[in-house]
Formats: C-alpha cells, sequence, structure tokens
C-alpha cells in the first residue's frame, strides 16, 4: 500500500508562504473596508495607498475606459503628475494590454518583457505593473492597476494576482453602488424642487384669498350680514388648510431626502404651547371645544427647533380638536422624566379604534373612532409629528380609550443646564 502523500520541505514552505501573504494582504484591505467614518470614494484612495505599499508599487490607479479613452477616477502616485479626472488615450497606457483579457496582467520587468516596445514603456518608462479589468453592474468599466519606474522586487505570485482580481471586483461594486446612490440622490433632490415650486404654486393664491377674504371683511366694500362673515371665515379657513398641506408634504419630501435640518437651542415648551392654544383658540371655540394650557414653570426646557416644535404641538392639538365633540376639552401638560421632558396631549374625545392605534403614525392613515362620523385628512399630521420627534432623539406614543378620548406623548432631550433659560 502506498504511504501517504507528503510534500517537499520548500512546497511547504511556499504554501506557508502563499498563506501569510494572503492574510497579509486581505488583513490590510479589510481594516479600511471595514471603517465606517471613511465615505466610498476615501476608501477607494485608501485601498490604493495601501496596495502600493504592499505590492511594492508607486502608482495605484481606478480608470473607467470608455472606448479609446482610458480617464482617471482615483490615483495614488509618489513623483507624478497624474490627477483624478486626467484623461489618456487608451492604446497608450498598459491597461490597454488589461482589458484585452478577463484575467490579471502582472509584469515583473517590463524591459525584459514581450511589452518592452509598447508606447506606455517608451513614454513612461514603468517597469512593473499588476493590473485587473473590472465590471460594474455586470458590464465592463474600469481597471484596477499599480505599476512603477522600478522592476518589481522579485516575481509577481499567483497569490498577488488572485488579490487583485478580488479587489478589482469589489472596486466594481463600491462604484456600483456609489452609482445607485447618486442617481437616488439626484432623484430625492429632483423631488425636494419639484415640491418647493408645487408649494409656492399652492401658497401663492391661498395667501391671495386670504387677502381678499381679509379684505371683505373688514367692509371697506361695505358692510356683510353675519351669514356672509361666517362664509368668509369658512374660504380663509380652506385656504390655511390648503397652505398647511402643502408645508407638510413639502417636509415629509425633505425628511426622505435627508435636507431638513434642525437648529437646536434651548426652548421653553410652554411658551410654544401657549402660542400654538392662541393660535388655535379660534378654531377650537367655533367647535364647541375648551383648550387647557399649563400655567409657566421653570425647569423644562427642551433642547429643540422651536419652529418644529411648535409643528408637532400645531399637529397634536389640532388633530385632538378635529376629534373631540363639542361640549369636550383638550388639553396640554409638561413634566420632567429623568433627562428627558414629555409633552403629553389630551383630550376628550371620541378615542381611537384599538385596531388602528399601533398604525395612527403611518403615513395617510386616517384615523378611525368608534361609533362617530368619519373625519377626513391627509393623514399627514400625526406621522410628521412623530418623523419631526425623532429627528430630534425622541420619541412619541399614543394611548385611547374608545369613548373617553386620547393621550399623546412626546419624549424629547432636556436642554443640557447650562443652555437652559
Amino acid at each position: 500500500m502506498p504511504g501517504p502523500t507528503t510534500r517537499a520541505p520548500h512546497a511547504l514552505t511556499e504554501l506557508e508562504d502563499d498563506s501569510l501573504r494572503r492574510l497579509e494582504l486581505i488583513s490590510a484591505v479589510w481594516a479600511i473596508i471595514a471603517r465606517p467614518d471613511l465615505p466610498p470614494a476615501a476608501k477607494l484612495d485608501e485601498v490604493l495607498r495601501v496596495g502600493c505599499a504592499m505590492f511594492g508599487e508607486a502608482i495605484g490607479i481606478v480608470s473607467r475606459v470608455d472606448g479609446e479613452d482610458f480617464e482617471v477616477l482615483h490615483v495614488h502616485a509618489h513623483g507624478s503628475d497624474i490627477t483624478p479626472g486626467a484623461v489618456y488615450e487608451l492604446g497608450k497606457t498598459f491597461c490597454a494590454i488589461t482589458v484585452a483579457t478577463t484575467e490579471p496582467v502582472a509584469i515583473d520587468h517590463m524591459a525584459e518583457s514581450p511589452w518592452s516596445g509598447h508606447p506606455c514603456y517608451e513614454a513612461q518608462q514603468l517597469e512593473s505593473y499588476i493590473g485587473v479589468g473590472f465590471e460594474v453592474d455586470g458590464e465592463p468599466f474600469g481597471t484596477l492597476s499599480f505599476a512603477s519606474p522600478e522592476p518589481h522586487d522579485g516575481t509577481f505570485r499567483d497569490i498577488d494576482c488572485e488579490f487583485v482580481g478580488m479587489l478589482g471586483a469589489w472596486v466594481g461594486s463600491v462604484l456600483a453602488e456609489e452609482a445607485r446612490t447618486g442617481r437616488a440622490v439626484e432623484a430625492a433632490e429632483q423631488r425636494v424642487r419639484f415640491v418647493a415650486g408645487t408649494n409656492h404654486e399652492f401658497r401663492a393664491p391661498a395667501a391671495g384669498i386670504s387677502g381678499l377674504v381679509d379684505v371683505l371683511a373688514s367692509g371697506v366694500h361695505g358692510r356683510l350680514r353675519p351669514k356672509q362673515l361666517e362664509l368668509l371665515g369658512l374660504i380663509r379657513h380652506a385656504a390655511e388648510r390648503l397652505t398647511a398641506l402643502a408645508e407638510d408634504v413639502g417636509d415629509i419630501v425633505r425628511i426622505d431626502a435627508g435636507a431638513l435640518r434642525l437648529e437646536c437651542e434651548a426652548v421653553d415648551p410652554i411658551s410654544v404651547i401657549t402660542r400654538v392654544a392662541r393660535l388655535l383658540e379660534s378654531t377650537a371655540s367655533s367647535v364647541g371645544v375648551a383648550l387647557v394650557v399649563p400655567e409657566p414653570a421653570a425647569g423644562l426646557d427642551v433642547w429643540a427647533d422651536e419652529r418644529r416644535l411648535e409643528q408637532i404641538v400645531v399637529n397634536l392639538v389640532s388633530n385632538a380638536v378635529k376629534f373631540t365633540p363639542r361640549g369636550g376639552r383638550v388639553g396640554v401638560q409638561v413634566e420632567a422624566v429623568a433627562d428627558r421632558v414629555q409633552i403629553v396631549v389630551w383630550d376628550t374625545g371620541v378615542g381611537i379604534n384599538p385596531a388602528r392605534l399601533p398604525g395612527v403614525f403611518d403615513r395617510y392613515a386616517q384615523v378611525q373612532t368608534g361609533g362617530a362620523p368619519a373625519v377626513r385628512g391627509t393623514g399627514l399630521g400625526l406621522a410628521l409629528a412623530r418623523e419631526l420627534a425623532e429627528l430630534h432623539g425622541g420619541g412619541i406614543r399614543a394611548e385611547s380609550t374608545e369613548g373617553e378620548g386620547s393621550r399623546f406623548t412626546v419624549s424629547l432631550p432636556a436642554a443640557p443646564l447650562d443652555t437652559a433659560r
């Protein structure tokens, strides 16, 4: 029976060296790829730098090949004037060799290779080269290459070719993701621009309508009867709803695009609540609902964008008024809980169907109430209140009992002591 197969000592040494080399290469690049603080473009630049060090080459390039054009996208080069954005004739670069094959190309000493007469060698005098073509979304895109004016120190090994091939595939995936992200960002920016334009188209006529209503209500063109004044009030309310709808839609789009920025400072929530109560007082009294606001109190400042905090409170209070029958009450209270401040909006309204409560903050959700007439709206008010609260690092929850009322609790960070007013 033949004995066990054994490897010669030099073969074992080569296998061990390859394993160590593979571990060294993967560890070096993984340390870059795994860094969450580096954006994709910075990772590509850092991989080129590390690749140059690992392969002993002076120049590292990620390129895009378009027909006969070779465009430098990313470069790491010592003592070279190659810069990102530079475009060269493909046939005058070593990458012309690379794109002609599907395998990595490695040349230890150009002067002693079949490519010693290549135009790139004659122009650049690059003596060593290792590179590979890569694809983006399944289509040939460009090359990843490393080169040096000095012959390679030793011989490029199979493990080096294997690794540059793996690295090329990774570069292709990064560029594909960048392209998808770029398209998504452009689409989001287009939505923001579209909604900004649409908002103007909504707000301008609504402002004009409100202005005309004020002129008519003033009596400058003749005294109006009570019924006419009532109808003008309805027209004004409709114009205000149109403006509010445009603002809500605009904010939702800006949140989705990451374009809504908060300017946080120490804010007294009770002063905001008092201002909102004055704003909504006529609306509430017109449907027979009383508003209850808290007394001024110290030590309850929140860390918030005051305009957005007011928006949250307006949406919650107006929603409560909408679902509270005549003779009911809507109130707001504020309390400190650990490092948070809670703003509670409560009502004595009809309550919310328990089956609908978990989805009450979903966009476009229509609140279902037990036994009460349906009240239609855009379904954006509560959703926007939640998303604004979360942008502040807070949250919001809802509790309700049918026939008794609802409570919406907004939890926001308390203002730091050195900023509280």
